[in-house]
């Protein structure tokens, strides 16, 4: 950190230098001054869940009560050193546990501007913004106010939003209560204003937030005489997802945007090894620097277009863009994309269920279509209440998995109510992926990529046709994997609520699978069911004793179709139409199911 403040004193002189301006004081958070060099309405807190007020460290990852660093949570750039000033959701509970408050301040006293006539207040600022789910409602706003010689607040900088509710937070010029200046984005900017003369300068930060996810992050406040504005550059956001499968490169592109204003020469956007960028869309790319041109000291906001360069080994890219001119603080863009292997599409989704009886079970089942070796290269995401992906939630461990194999995940400590509702002693895999209702869209990843998925999962299932509220759905024969669009007509469903307040088997609609969903403890060695898939109309069923076979066949809607007991191995099925049906074979106290295909 000494090399730091080295450098910023270094900078800071050059400033005081070239243009003639001093810095009367600086406040960039980079040690803790709370009590010192400013005070708060409220003790610094953080609840670990996106609610904070205090001092933070955007630079590290984990989450750290003792100074509030939440980064793992809460996502900006270009500050200035490690350290900077942030407030969310400020109505939480404070780190002693009392309740918050919607309004907190930040105050800063005593400032000694004796002798200095032309004097600014300069700060960053900057919120955590993905550029389309914005936060800020008309009662959210942050109040930058001074006051001279202790003769009144006076508002010089405000933000606030430029809508009633979920808006984007931009400066409010004429301090009417709505945004209508320079919109606040993840990446810090430099905001000035006129200060007074005269002999003391206090200064106070009122930040009101009480509606949700609202933030908003300060850093870097200086008093400055005879300011004069740095070169400033600002990049971004950040790129992902820039993947593709082994020898299909280059891949899809990506963009980011780039702007500059009291510029002393270009801006240079410089690509990382395994990248290029083009100033025009799907075409013109290069893997060498692209130089901006500035006019009159501005570069107006230009999208950088940017892909992941073709013929590059299997592995995860992760690189930055650098973004620098003369003078300006250097800027990164983070891009991140994959080469996979070629996709296997050995899983796919063959059932979902929601079970209302104290909200458990709810669970997804997968059925291996081929021998798989390692079974983590896939995983499942649950995507709630149509609010698009949320990624990949839960991946599988590094086992394999056979042919016609099912893999159940239910939600976390959801295993002993999955064994009782369905009949059966299995561990399946646990999972808050899994805690799904009935509205909820699933997604099965291999490799990080889309393979097959149900539901819509940019729409609430409530109501739609797809809707498995306390029921389930379940996939029809031969269908599937479907990639990343889901298809209706390859599933068939319970209905709502055919799974409410019993266990499976007393449901007049029970889950296809039901109490047949693997061999039990005590198993039956050697079992056979051929010819499978047929169409000869019967099927042989053997095992390695001679008892008596008991055999039940249900179709995919859980009706029993067949309940008999063979005793010359064949069991005749030319009653059953074409489809997909269980059987269950029962034999010395034994049981087993199995999968049959009638063509």
């Amino acid at each position: 950190m000494k090399k730091l403040y080295f450098l910023l004193f270094s900078l800071l002189l050059l400033c005081s230098l070239s243009f003639g301006q001093t810095t009367v004081f600086q406040e960039s958070f980079e040690t803790d001054g709370n009590g010192s060099r400013y005070t708060t309405s409220q003790v610094e807190f953080s609840d670990g869940f996106g609610d904070f007020f205090g001092r933070t460290n955007l630079n590290d990852t984990a989450e750290d009560a003792a100074d509030l660093i939440v980064g793992n949570i809460y996502t900006l750039s270009g500050t200035d050193g490690d350290f900077c000033f942030a407030g969310m959701d400020l109505d939480a509970a404070n780190a002693t546990g009392s309740g918050g408050s919607a309004t907190q301040t930040l105050e800063i006293t005593g400032i000694n501007i004796n002798g200095f006539s032309n004097l600014s207040l300069a700060i960053l600022l900057a919120e955590d913004d993905d550029g389309t789910n914005q936060d800020w409602d008309e009662t959210d706003n942050l109040i930058i106010e001074v006051q001279v010689d202790a003769g009144g607040y006076t508002p010089i900088i405000a933000v606030e939003g430029t809508g009633a509710s979920n808006s984007e937070p931009a400066i409010d010029s004429d301090f009417d209560g709505t945004g209508d200046g320079t919109a606040i984005t993840s990446t810090f900017q430099e905001f000035v204003a006129s200060i007074s003369s005269g002999t003391i300068l206090d200064i106070r930060l009122t930040f009101t937030f009480n509606s949700g996810d609202e933030d908003i992050a300060v850093d870097n406040i200086r008093v400055v005489d005879g300011f004069a504005a740095s070169p400033n550059i600002t990049a971004g956001p950040d790129v992902a997802g820039l993947n593709y499968e082994f020898n299909a490169g280059p891949s899809a592109e990506g963009s980011f945007t780039v702007e500059g204003a009291d510029l002393t020469d270009d801006i240079t956007v410089t690509p990382p090894t395994n990248y290029e960028i083009s100033t025009t869309s799907g075409s013109g790319y290069v893997t060498t620097p692209i130089v901006l041109t500035q006019t009159g000291g501005t570069v107006a906001s230009t999208t950088i277009y940017t892909r992941l360069i073709s013929g590059l080994a299997i592995g995860n890219y992760n690189e930055d863009v650098l973004v620098t001119s003369p003078g300006a603080t250097d800027r990164t863009v983070s891009l991140s994309g994959s080469v996979f292997a070629a996709l296997t599409n050995a899983l796919k989704i063959s059932g979902v269920f929601d079970v209302l009886t104290n909200g458990s079970p709810k669970g997804i089942e997968i059925e291996v279509l081929s021998d798989i070796a390692d079974l983590s290269i896939f995983g499942v995401g649950s995507a709630n209440n149509g609010g698009g992906t949320d990624g990949e939630e839960f991946t599988f461990p590094a086992v394999s998995a056979l042919t016609g194999d099912l893999l159940y995940i239910v939600g976390s400590g959801q295993s002993a109510d999955f064994n009782t509702f369905f009949g059966v002693s299995l561990t399946p895999y646990e999972s808050s992926a899994a805690f799904i209702n009935g509205d909820d869209a699933i997604e099965l990843f291999e490799n990080g990529q889309v393979i097959d998925v149900f539901g819509d999962i940019n729409v609430d299932g409530t109501g739609e046709p797809w809707d498995y509220v306390d029921g389930w759905a379940y996939r029809n024969v031969g269908t599937g994997p479907d990639g990343s669009t889901f298809v209706l007509a390859n599933w068939s469903f319970s209905g709502t609520g055919q799974l409410d307040g019993t266990l499976n088997n007393n449901s007049t609609s029970p889950y296809p699978s039901g109490n047949l969903l693997s061999i039990t403890e005590e198993f039956i060695f050697d079992f056979s069911i051929y010819p499978n898939p047929t169409n000869t109309g019967s099927v042989t069923i053997t095992s390695t004793t001679s008892q008596a076979i008991d055999v039940q066949v249900f179709d995919v809607l859980g009706k029993q179709v067949i309940n008999q007991r063979i005793t010359n191995n064949n069991l005749n099925v030319s009653n059953l139409k074409s489809g997909l049906y269980i059987v269950r074979i029962m034999q010395n106290n034994a049981s087993v199911t199995k999968k049959l295909v009638i063509k």
